[in-house]
């Protein structure tokens, strides 16, 4: 049989095309040769190795011209190709080598946890932080991911448990002074909750986006403890507690104090965030710095009286709905650094609350009063919910576009609300006339505005029936 092309190059229709994705240590090599001319070829055998003449490695490709490659070694690795056709009556020899250079980014893991310190004794809440990155990264940190593993009673067999992915990316720039600004945003943290008091093995692993896989991790042992305390910066949540759920607005409050200071109560203030869907990843959010220095007499009666201005207090009314991890920091005076944070876990309730009272579920005249009441439970003097928009959905889930009913009237009397909610809710009613709907089925939406937020933040869907 004769061979295949007696030469492969780029005269002879030899392509390739070397691309390296940032999101795995692979290259790819796409390959094209001319067709054998001979008749009854029924396929190719692509050879390749990284030693001219050995080729270690076959892929039969079928009756093709073209094939693409993945390449993994790490660094710069020169291959040599050949090619072979092969039919019913045997197989060709080698067509000429031709050889590529493909480079691949080497993994290099760097994983550091900043917090807690191997042996600790920590609180039953707790938190974690550190950095990581991939040194070998074309660009980005080189991580995209660090999730984080409780080992309980270490050396006993006990299963792991799954505390979270860690928030990742933010920014370090102390990394980024060490390694480039590449690895700026570089920084994860994750508050703990809901581990029994003991003895664990925290595991952190960080996923390379080079190798596609956590390839690195860190352990640190610590003991967890419902009455661990602290020799430095003290800080405690007396409100919200650990389960609560919340509606209007949230206020974080308790005392922090460092019983090392020789004068005052050794802190510049306390500072607040937010960790949504904990374990989630998400990045947190800051609340802000808390109003630090209130007096707690009950502090000092323990403490001494340099730390009664110890008390600290947030209010926030920005929270969407949802549960979240909240992370309290001391900040040591002087310095400001952070000392040891406290952590809650809450649920954010809806704080715009829209109630329809009429009409109800079911068939309805074409003609028909909506009414009902609304009001923001975070409001300071009012009802707090000043608009009210009306849409109705023909034919639910169909797509047909929805129809604008109109703005209701508000600030209705509502002597009930006011029972219910406080004196500064009576006039959260709202009423609006809906007239020739033609018959059909309709989800009747209602849109409420807080005038607190300045934004639609809640609605409420009646379905009717349209006769």
């Amino acid at each position: 049989m004769a061979t295949l092309l007696r030469r492969l190059a780029l005269a002879a229709g030899l392509l390739f095309f070397i691309a390296v994705p940032r999101t795995a240590a692979a290259a790819t090599l796409t390959l094209q040769w001319d067709a054998n001319p001979e008749p009854g070829i029924t396929g190719y055998t692509l050879s390749y190795g990284t030693r001219s003449g050995f080729y270690d490695r076959r892929v039969d490709v079928g009756n093709v011209t073209s094939y693409t490659l993945t390449l993994t070694e790490p660094g710069t690795t020169t291959y040599y190709f050949a090619v072979t056709a092969y039919s019913a009556e045997g197989t060709s020899d080698y067509s000429d080598e031709i050889t590529a250079s493909v480079s691949n980014p080497i993994p290099r893991t760097l994983l550091t946890i900043d917090g807690p310190s191997a042996g600790e004794t920590l609180p039953a809440d707790t938190f974690l932080s550190g950095w990581a990155l991939d040194l070998g990264a074309p660009s980005g940190p080189g991580v995209d991911s660090v999730h984080v593993y409780a080992y309980p009673n270490p050396g006993s067999g006990a299963a792991p448990v799954f505390v979270g992915a860690a928030a990742y990316g933010t920014a370090r720039g102390d990394v980024a002074a060490a390694f480039g600004s590449q690895f700026l945003n570089t920084g994860f943290s994750l508050p703990i909750t809901g581990l029994a008091p003991g003895r664990y093995d925290l595991v952190v692993f960080a996923r390379s986006t080079i190798t596609g896989g956590f390839t690195s991790h860190r352990v640190v042992p610590v003991t967890l403890s419902a009455s661990a305390g602290n020799p430095g910066p003290q800080l405690f949540i007396d409100s919200p507690r650990t389960g609560a759920s919340v509606a209007g607005t949230l206020s974080v409050m308790g005392w922090a104090a460092d019983l090392r200071a020789a004068s005052g109560t050794g802190l510049s203030g306390v500072d607040v965030w937010a960790y949504p869907s904990p374990g989630s990843g998400t990045l947190p959010v800051f609340l802000g710095s808390a109003n630090y220095g209130t007096d707690r007499p009950d502090v000092a009666a323990i403490l001494g009286p340099a730390f009664r201005p110890s008390g600290y207090r947030l209010d926030v009314t920005s929270l969407a709905p949802g549960v979240y991890d909240l992370v309290a920091f001391p900040r040591i005076a002087g310095t400001g650094a952070a000392g040891r944070p406290r952590v809650v876990r809450v649920t954010i309730k809806p704080s715009v609350l829209v109630m329809v009272d009429t009409p109800r579920a079911g068939n309805t005249p074409g003609t028909f009063n909506i009414a009902g009441w609304t009001l923001d439970l975070r409001a300071s003097f009012d009802g707090g919910a000043d608009v009210v928009h009306v849409w109705a959905f023909p034919n639910p889930g169909s797509g047909t576009p929805a129809v604008f009913l109109g703005a209701a009237a508000t600030g209705l009397a509502r002597p009930d609300v006011a029972a219910a909610f406080g004196a500064q809710y009576g006039h959260t009613g709202y009423t609006l006339a809906v007239g020739n709907l033609p018959p059909g089925v309709y989800d009747i939406v209602l849109f409420s505005h807080s005038s607190v937020s300045g934004a639609f933040e809640s609605s409420s869907v009646l379905r009717v029936t349209v006769q």
